[in-house]
C-alpha cells in the first residue's frame, strides 16, 4: 500500500492508515498474587473511565450494606427495652434526695467586708496568704463578729470562704480564754452552724465539724449546746453512714483527709463527753445510731 501511494501521487487511501499519535496501547494491569490488592487495582482503573450508568450502578451495588434481617429484629428489641425502661423509671416516685445538695442564701460577710466593716485585710507572706487583724481582739465586739464569720464560712467565692474560715478558727481560738463571750453569742452560732449544715457539702460539712468539735472543748460551752442538738444533729444522722469503702486497698489519705463517718462519730461523742448527764438521751432520740462513747 505504501508502494503504490509513492508511485501513484493523486491516489488516495481511506481508513487504511492512522496517524501513530492517535493509537494507544492497551493498559495492562499488574497481576498481583493477592485478590484484595487486585480488585483495588482495578477499582482505580475503573475510575479513570468514562462516566456511565453502568459504572455508577456498580459502585453503588459494591458500596451497599445491606441490613440484615437479625440485625434489624436485634435494634428493635434493644430500643424496646430502652422505651419499657424509660416508661418504668418515669412511673416510679421521684428521689427524695436527702444526699443532694442544696444551695443556701448569701450571708452578710461579703456585704461587711466590701463596706471595710470588717478589721481585717489579706497579707501575702513566703508561705501564702493568710489573714492579717488590724485590730486588736480585745477591741473588738466579740458578739458581734464571731458569729458573723462563722455565717461567711458557708461563701463559695475568694476571698470571703478564705477569710471567713480563718477568722473563724482565730476567734475560736481566742473564745477559749474568754468563755463567757462564747456562750453570749451562741444563739447566733448555732443558726449560722445549721444552715451550713443544711447546704449538706462534705467540704462544708467537714469545716462545721471542726468548728463544733473547737466549740465544745471550751469550758461551759458544752451543757450549753444540749437544747441545740434538734438543730445541728439531723443533718449529722444522715452522713454518719457515708464511710470510704477501699476494700482491701491501702487508704494513703488518711493523714491528709479524715472520713467523714468517723468525724460525725467523733463529734457525737465529744458532745456526750462534754454535755453533761443529759447528752446522751438527747444524742440517741436525734441519731438512732448512736451506740455512745467507745470504751478504748
Amino acid at each position: 500500500m505504501k508502494q503504490r501511494l509513492q508511485e501513484d501521487r493523486q491516489a488516495v487511501a481511506i481508513g487504511s492508515l492512522q496517524p501513530r499519535t492517535t493509537r494507544k496501547k492497551a493498559h495492562k494491569l499488574p497481576q498481583l498474587k493477592d485478590k484484595v490488592a487486585n480488585h483495588r487495582v482495578e477499582v482505580l482503573a475503573q475510575a479513570d473511565r468514562p462516566h456511565s450508568f453502568e459504572n455508577e450502578r456498580q459502585q453503588v451495588m459494591e458500596t451497599l450494606a445491606l441490613p440484615s434481617p437479625t440485625r434489624s429484629l436485634v435494634k428493635k428489641h434493644v430500643q424496646h427495652s430502652k422505651d419499657e425502661h424509660v416508661r418504668e423509671q418515669a412511673e416510679l416516685p421521684p428521689v427524695a434526695g436527702a444526699f443532694k445538695k442544696r444551695q443556701a442564701s448569701h450571708s452578710m460577710f461579703p456585704r461587711a467586708y466590701q463596706r471595710g466593716e470588717l478589721p481585717i485585710m489579706i497579707e501575702s507572706k513566703a508561705g501564702g496568704k493568710a489573714l492579717r487583724w488590724t485590730r486588736d481582739m480585745r477591741e473588738l465586739d466579740y458578739t458581734k463578729y464571731f458569729p458573723l464569720f462563722v455565717e461567711g464560712m458557708r461563701e463559695h467565692t475568694y476571698p470571703f470562704n478564705f477569710l471567713a474560715r480563718k477568722g473563724a478558727f482565730q476567734l475560736l481560738q481566742y473564745g477559749r480564754q474568754h468563755p463567757e463571750k462564747v456562750i453570749d453569742c451562741l444563739h447566733r452560732v448555732v443558726p449560722a452552724l445549721r444552715t451550713t449544715l443544711e447546704m449538706r457539702e462534705t467540704k462544708y460539712i467537714r469545716d462545721t465539724l471542726t468548728i463544733l468539735q473547737e466549740l465544745v472543748k471550751i469550758d461551759g460551752v458544752g451543757p450549753m449546746l444540749v437544747p441545740y442538738y434538734r438543730q445541728l444533729l439531723p443533718v449529722l444522722n444522715l452522713f454518719k453512714s457515708k464511710r470510704r469503702n477501699l476494700g482491701d486497698d491501702m487508704d494513703y489519705q488518711q493523714d491528709k483527709v479524715k472520713d467523714l463517718g468517723e468525724m460525725i462519730r467523733e463529734t457525737l461523742e465529744l458532745l456526750e463527753r462534754t454535755g453533761g448527764v443529759d447528752a446522751y438521751v438527747n444524742i440517741k432520740y436525734m441519731v438512732p445510731t448512736y451506740e455512745g462513747i467507745r470504751q478504748t
